[in-house]
């Protein structure tokens, strides 16, 4: 009788926990969500769902962490989480990480020394913020510290690194904000190789710009 009694209070004082966790976490002004062992979103509170721009519906349907994730950064993700889950340990500061919301904008965060976040600084950030007057966006590309993102009209835009032209810019200089890819539109698909980057357009021809040392390009 008493392993049973412990057993319900044991029980019982989980559940209360988790009772006052979700009402906390309702009205935190900062994005939480729990996932279970796949990756599949199980609790979403509202900051995080206004971040993102999804619903609760949308969770219920069946929503996958690292789908809004960069593809490119998808497996580095992944393995931060492993690690965080694993170890204990916070991975602050080590990437950045890009994020397309449903709304067609794109949210940055994590390491920004060469612009990577698209926010106009250089300055590191831990919580995800929008990339600076990028709209419209279908699909985004990440490389080791530059990003493109792929417009619904075809278009290109890119940020970051681009000491090896890999922003397809007239100058070499690094850019803390996204600039387009000038003459390169009706663009299906973008790619993005450790500092080269790679389109393919509407009729089937793929374009190249950025380190060529291997033969990227």
């Amino acid at each position: 009788a008493r392993d049973i009694t412990e057993k319900r209070n044991a029980e019982k004082a989980l559940h209360e926990s988790e009772r006052r966790f979700r009402e906390l976490a309702e009205l935190l002004p900062q994005g939480i969500y729990e996932a279970d062992t796949t990756g599949r979103m199980t609790y979403v509170n509202p900051c995080a769902l206004k971040m993102y721009g999804y619903t609760e519906e949308d969770i219920e349907h069946g929503l996958y962490a690292l789908t809004m994730i960069a593809p490119h950064d998808r497996e580095r993700t992944a393995a931060a989480i492993r690690r965080m889950a694993e170890e204990g340990i916070h991975l602050k500061g080590e990437s950045e990480y890009m994020a397309l919301r449903k709304d067609g904008t794109v949210w940055a965060w994590g390491t920004n020394r060469n612009g990577e976040l698209g926010d106009g600084t250089t300055v590191d950030r831990s919580t995800a913020r929008p990339v600076a007057g990028l709209s419209g966006v279908v699909s985004i590309a990440a490389g080791a510290f530059h990003f493109l993102a792929r417009r619904v009209d075809g278009g290109i835009v890119g940020n970051g690194l681009n000491g090896n032209g890999q922003l397809a810019q007239p100058s070499v200089t690094n850019q803390s904000i996204p600039h387009q890819v000038t003459g390169l539109q009706r663009v299906t698909a973008i790619a993005t190789g450790w500092n080269s980057s790679l389109a393919l357009r509407d009729d089937g021809t793929v374009w190249a710009w950025g380190r060529n040392r291997g033969g990227d390009l």
